[in-house]
């Protein structure tokens, strides 16, 4: 599909927005990912669908384009350590708590979040 109709499905403000199906959605995102259209216009398809947030339909078609082109690779000796966190509970910090166990496999660890 023409790329211009998401971004007037997104962008138009609130009397001319409509939601994306599922495969409209799954085709935006695999045209974003696969860098067929302009930057111009993912921007612009971007900037629009963050101020007209984005219905689960959308959200699944999206994550469905993005797992399409993931190439799994194993790590060997690896391990992942954390948990969804959205901000409605109150979750302890599990590096912490799990610091001491760690210390003891001589693990280079990579912590990623916002604060220090």
């Amino acid at each position: 599909m023409d790329f211009h109709k998401y971004i007037h499905a997104v962008g138009t403000g609130v009397k001319g927005n409509r939601d994306l199906s599922f495969e409209e959605a799954k085709d935006a995102m695999q045209q974003i990912l696969d860098q067929t259209v302009y930057p111009e216009q993912i921007a612009a398809f971007l900037l629009g669908w963050r101020l007209k947030p984005e219905t689960t339909e959308e959200f699944r078609g999206a994550l469905s384009a993005c797992d399409a082109s993931i190439t799994p690779h194993k790590i060997e000796n690896s391990i992942e350590l954390g948990y969804p966190f959205d901000g409605k509970a109150n979750n302890p910090y599990i590096f912490p708590l799990v610091a001491q166990v760690l210390k003891d496999f001589s693990l280079d660890l990579v912590l990623m979040g916002d604060d220090l």
